[in-house]
């Protein structure tokens, strides 16, 4: 999903985080989580994008599709299950903030990517680590 999506949906995220749990701390984790955990996009631009890093070439629509190769190092499953079982095991409220905004983002992402990207087939198991998967660029 574009990054506008997550930013004007991570404010409901945030409200509803304050309502199921009083407190705005994790409120405010979920929704800043729901929306930097696309700042990993930015690493895979800088190292794998045959185009002269600017700011606004970042930001062009169907950008991705002209890189080498994808990463996107915060969009895994295997991550969404390592943040689940140590917010979990430490009971902290706002590792739960991370978490639950983590999840809802990659949720987002599995629904959003999958309807809106016309020119690239996105696998079932992309946003697996450790499953061999890259999306195909069609010409």
């Amino acid at each position: 999903m574009r990054p506008v999506s997550h930013i004007l949906f991570s404010p409901l995220v945030g409200y509803v985080g304050f309502l199921a749990t009083g407190s705005f701390m994790v409120a405010l984790c979920a929704a800043v989580t729901t929306v930097a955990m696309d700042l990993d996009h930015l690493v895979d631009f800088f190292l794998f994008s045959p185009r002269p890093v600017a700011l606004n070439r970042f930001l062009e629509p169907g950008n991705a599709n002209t890189w080498k190769r994808l990463v996107f190092a915060l969009h895994g499953y295997e991550l969404m299950l390592f943040l689940t079982v140590i917010s979990h095991l430490t009971g902290n409220a706002v590792m739960w903030g991370v978490t639950v905004g983590a999840w809802i983002h990659l949720l987002m992402d599995e629904y959003g990517n999958r309807r809106r990207h016309q020119q690239t087939v996105i696998p079932p198991a992309f946003y697996f680590f450790f499953l061999p998967s890259q999306p195909r660029i069609c010409s």
